[in-house]
């Protein structure tokens, strides 16, 4: 029986073995942990809220919470600060990861030219994360074959004791992040802005298995997106990521292509997701539709509130899966006032018009 329940978790845990890490539907509203280089690119304090529930359908469906707080100080206008946290459960509880981490962010300005040092302004940021992970299995909530009655199902009371070697993963992981911002001015009419990253995360592959060798390939992501003006108060805003986990074995590739509409305070849009599945030698394509509202609750805290629904239509799911993901982000956005942080001002708000933190 012993060798049963080992060989039981080890095939649980070798899909595991080289595992991969969420991915949100919600880009825009996951930033930071899209990228840790968006860290304190806006003044004032950000607190954002992630609660994405995957595939309900599913007896035993993967549920992911996920909390960022970043902010510029006055003092330092070129630096930003933040704190990760994330916890994702799969299979109701049997599967749990913890995540807490610290990023620390460099934002350097510039202009491509003098003479128009304002329609020519950018900026390069690059950062730092230093995450603590832990990993663990409810070893309660596993079923063994000598549980299981042909007619009653789970009756019978379980044999099985936990093995030694079976213990929680508890690790030290790091990622680096990249990000380009550029104002590109044409004329009044068209006054645009774009921005343009790249992620890398578990640089040196973190081990995450329980109780087989499995490591935490690493994750490439790059990213863009272009705030395009339609008229004073209405944008439009395409975007794509691509997300590619363990890429010398070509387990996990994501391919997303995304357009928001925007109005003041009101969005919404679309994005199509590829995701090729080696596994089962077929790709799954999605929709994702989201729309939310950003509610102004004083002169410098609002408050915004994003659903999003995705549907599968092929592949895996064959469209029977769905996700519901909700989004809450608390801004701050106070105004340094000394000289040197009105140097270092977020190029991509638009020199201050009002339009909500996108990107």
């Amino acid at each position: 029986m012993k060798r049963f329940y080992i060989l039981f978790i080890g095939v649980l845990l070798g899909g595991f073995a080289y595992g991969q890490d969420p991915a949100f539907s919600q880009i825009f509203n996951n930033r930071v942990y899209l990228n840790p280089a968006f860290v304190g690119v806006d003044e004032g304090h950000r607190v954002a809220l992630t609660h994405r529930n995957m595939w309900r359908t599913l007896p035993h469906h993967y549920v992911t919470t996920t909390a960022t707080y970043d902010f510029k100080p006055c003092a330092f206008p070129r630096i930003g600060l933040g704190l990760v946290a994330m916890s994702n459960t799969e299979g109701d509880g049997r599967l749990k990861s913890t995540e807490g981490g610290f990023v620390f962010a460099v934002h350097n300005p510039f202009s491509f030219s003098r003479r128009r040092k304002d329609h020519t302004a950018g900026a390069i940021s690059f950062a730092l994360q230093t995450t603590f992970i832990s990993r663990s299995i409810d070893w309660d909530k596993l079923v063994f074959g000598d549980q299981l009655d042909p007619v009653m199902g789970v009756v019978l009371p379980k044999s099985a004791q936990v093995s030694p070697e079976f213990r929680p993963v508890n690790n030290v992981d790091f990622a680096a992040g990249f990000l380009w911002r550029q104002r590109l001015y044409f004329s009044k009419r068209l006054d645009m802005s774009m921005h343009l990253g790249a992620a890398i995360h578990h640089i040196f592959k973190p081990q995450e298995g329980l109780l087989v060798n499995g490591i935490m390939p690493q994750k490439l992501t790059i990213h863009g997106g272009v705030l395009i003006p339609l008229s004073k108060y209405n944008y439009i805003i395409p975007g794509f990521r691509y997300l590619g986990q363990n890429l010398q074995l070509s387990n996990h590739k994501v391919f997303d292509i995304n357009a928001m509409y925007l109005n003041r305070k009101v969005f919404g849009g679309a994005s199509y997701r590829i995701n090729p599945v080696n596994y089962y030698f077929k790709q799954t394509d999605a929709v994702v539709f989201f729309a939310g509202y950003e509610f102004d609750l004083s002169k410098e805290t609002s408050l915004r509130m994003t659903y999003s629904f995705d549907t599968n239509f092929k592949g895996v799911s064959s469209g029977n899966f769905f996700t519901h993901e909700i989004n809450i982000i608390l801004f701050n956005l106070s105004k340094c006032r000394n000289d040197l942080a009105r140097l270092n001002k977020n190029i991509c708000d638009y020199q201050g018009k009002g339009v909500p933190k996108i990107f």
